[in-house]
Formats: C-alpha cells, sequence, structure tokens
C-alpha cells in the first residue's frame, strides 16, 4: 500500500491523513475527519505554547514570527490604504459591504496574530 503515501501537492497535510486512514481502516471519511479535527486542535494549541508542533511522518512545523510581523504589517498596510473608498458616496452598496467583511477578517486575523506573535516574543527556538 505505498502508492497513497506520498501527499500530492494539491492537497493539504490534514486532507491527506484523512485520506489515507478511511482508506487503510475502512472507516467513513466523516468519523475520521472529526476525529483528526480535534487532533489538528490539539497540535494547534501545542503549537501556540510551545512555538512547534511534530507530526511524526509529516515533519516539525514552527510558528514563524518574521512570517507573522510580514502578514501583520501587510494586512495593516492594505487596510490603512483602501480605507478610504469606505467613505466614497458612490461605491455600490454590495461592493462596500464586501470591503467591510474583508477589512473585518483582515482586523480579526490581525489580532490573532499578534496574540501569537506576542506569546513567541521572546522564542528563541523557531527560526526565523
Amino acid at each position: 500500500m505505498d502508492n497513497h503515501k506520498s501527499k500530492p501537492e494539491s492537497r493539504s497535510v490534514k486532507e491527506h491523513i484523512i485520506e489515507i486512514i478511511s482508506q487503510d481502516q475502512s472507516v467513513p471519511k466523516r468519523d475520521v475527519k472529526i476525529i483528526i479535527n480535534e487532533m489538528f486542535a490539539n497540535a494547534k494549541a501545542a503549537l501556540l505554547e510551545h512555538g512547534s508542533v511534530e507530526i511524526s511522518g509529516y515533519g516539525r512545523y514552527y510558528f514563524n514570527k518574521r512570517k507573522a510581523f510580514h502578514r501583520i504589517n501587510a494586512f495593516k498596510n492594505y487596510i490603512e490604504r483602501e480605507k478610504h473608498q469606505l467613505d466614497d458616496p458612490d461605491m455600490d452598496p454590495i461592493k462596500k459591504e464586501k470591503l467591510e467583511l474583508k477589512f473585518n477578517g483582515m482586523k480579526k486575523k490581525i489580532i490573532v496574530m499578534e496574540n501569537k506573535y506576542k506569546m513567541h516574543e521572546h522564542d528563541t527556538k523557531a527560526p526565523y
């Protein structure tokens, strides 16, 4: 059963694991997905607490402070650059609503990334 071990580039690690377990164990994907989602939630918590997590057979994953820093700034710069559009009285209401949703989503991501960044501010283990 070696033909399904390599993960296609188009598929996430999580999707790949669900597919392999479902096939190998003859368990419905929805059941495997529930278990894997819980495991990934635990892995995410470990990543936040320790700055890294290792998934056996798939590698070690690190919280990348430099990438988070650049992403936070990119989101902030985008919002600052584009927020003037919301003041345009001629802007289509649907476009305005979509832009507001986009900004709100970015603002939530900024908050999450800033919190993660602060948690790992003094972490020297994670590569950057």
